[in-house]
């Protein structure tokens, strides 16, 4: 009854009206893109005048308020869909730092007592160093920690004839001089001169000197003696020979000096004699004698000491 009410014409503009609102809406948005223009709407035909209708039945919609259709804005293809904001991610919220609990109080460590071979290193490099005292207190040390330990006995030993060795050092003698001439009877008259001797004075003077290399020597030492003469007359004199006698605790022992004859004019000194040797532990006395003979018979004596 309503399709003939409204005609051929307003039956389609009514289902173009009707129908268009839910084709679009089940489109899916198109991609943006160069907007293009609206077509027109399509005018609604209106419908012919005809008989009039019968009537209407109480309730039921009229012709007029099914033809008047509600226009719905629907958004056009040109206009972009806006993109959804992006929610922000909440911060993490950050862990709260345990505190560290404070240390115990704790005792003091003791002292770290050294090993007896750590103190035995330590000694013997006192030792070479010279510092005799001091490997001496480290080699107690290493009894005291090991009272068996026969390194350590040794070397505290060592130590201490280093240590009695050092203290003393090396002392010239005076040099004598004795004359080849022999003295004569003295003419003093009216005296008793049977038992009188007058001694000439020697020709020739001299004065020997020695040079000990180290100055003071410990038990394994190699050492060295050089002996020099030196001419304090007015004549020179040439060296005929040279005596050298070693005393080691009472015994002698003669000694090969490196040496040759050599001319020693006035006011000169002059290389005579050399000699070396290795320092022996347990010393307790030592002493070298030199006996220098001249080309014209004259002697000249001196010793050098240890003590």
């Amino acid at each position: 009854m309503v399709l003939v009410a409204l005609g051929v014409g307003g039956f389609f503009a009514y289902q173009k009206l009707v129908q268009k609102p839910q084709r679009v809406a089940t489109q899916p948005t198109p991609p943006p893109q160069v907007p293009t223009p609206t077509p027109a709407p399509v005018a609604a035909v209106p419908a012919p005048m005809e008989e009039a209708s019968p009537s209407v039945e109480e309730g039921a919609p009229t012709p007029e308020a099914m033809a008047t259709p509600v226009e719905e804005v629907i958004p056009v293809g040109g206009t972009p869909t806006p993109r959804p904001t992006p929610t922000p991610k909440p911060s993490p919220t950050p862990a709260k730092a345990t505190p560290t609990p404070a240390p115990r109080p704790t005792e003091a460590p003791a002292a770290r007592v050294p090993r007896s071979a750590e103190l035995m290193a330590q000694a013997a490099q006192a030792y070479s160093a010279r510092k005799f005292d001091v490997a001496a207190s480290l080699y107690d040390q290493v009894l005291a920690q090991d009272p068996g330990n026969g390194e350590a006995q040794a070397g505290k030993r060592h130590a201490a004839a280093a240590i009695a060795s050092a203290a003393k050092q090396f002392v010239a003698g005076r040099t004598s001089v004795r004359s080849a001439s022999g003295g004569g009877k003295a003419d003093l008259s009216g005296f008793e001169t049977s038992d009188i001797k007058v001694a000439k004075a020697p020709d020739y003077s001299g004065l020997i000197e020695f040079k000990v290399s180290p100055s003071r020597v410990v038990p394994g030492d190699a050492f060295s003696v050089q002996v020099t003469l030196t001419n304090d007359g007015k004549k020179p004199y040439r060296v005929q020979s040279v005596m050298l006698t070693t005393k080691v605790d009472g015994q002698a022992k003669p000694a090969r000096p490196a040496s040759s004859p050599v001319e020693v004019r006035p006011k000169a000194t002059s290389a005579i004699a050399a000699t070396t040797g290795t320092w022996a532990e347990g010393t307790r006395s030592w002493s070298l004698e030199v006996v220098v003979t001249t080309d014209h018979g004259d002697v000249f004596t001196s010793r050098l000491y240890w003590r």
